[in-house]
């Protein structure tokens, strides 16, 4: 949908690089798969706290200035007509993944889907966005859009997401 359509092309020609692209995916939420196993000692919170949200910042990276972008803006993206929604998803207590949405226009858009590296392949990822895109499907969202990074497309693909374009930045 860019515009002009070749603006990619232009700018290339005036002089910058393409540093990366991933996949633009989306879903129906009326085509939502059932987990087929619950995992183990997950647990699911959605954040409603400062705390929990420097929990959520922390988990993606250990970045202090990521932790204090989410503090300043927490009194903003913590009430309830915020669109942004946040989780932290806490094996055996620690805090091991996280995924936001975003719910605007009857779309969710999923972001920082993240699980801490040595919690991988666990089925963790797929549990915390199947939460998510329920939830978000009973919040009034018929759709959910996202930027694939390579490592989950496979996830992505197995909960029913397609592909329908793709993000170069």
């Amino acid at each position: 949908a860019d515009r002009p359509q070749w603006l990619g092309e232009l700018l290339l020609d005036a002089g910058l690089a393409r540093a990366e692209s991933e996949l633009a995916m989306a879903l129906s939420l009326a085509e939502l798969p059932a987990l087929l196993q619950p995992i183990d000692g997950l647990e699911i919170r959605r954040v409603t706290t400062v705390d929990q949200l420097e929990v959520f910042a922390l988990t993606i990276t250990p970045d202090a200035e990521a932790a204090r972008f989410y503090r300043l803006t927490a009194e903003a993206i913590l009430t309830s007509a915020c669109p942004q929604w946040f989780y932290v998803g806490y094996a055996e207590g620690t805090p091991v993944a996280t995924i936001e949405a975003t719910l605007a226009g009857g779309v969710a858009g999923l972001y920082n889907i993240t699980t801490r590296t040595e919690w991988r392949g666990r089925g963790i990822a797929t549990a915390m966005t199947l939460h998510v895109l329920k939830e978000a499907h009973r919040g009034g969202a018929g759709a959910a859009v996202l930027q694939a990074a390579a490592a989950g497309i496979g996830l992505y693909q197995r909960l029913g997401f397609k592909t329908f374009g793709e993000i170069v930045e």
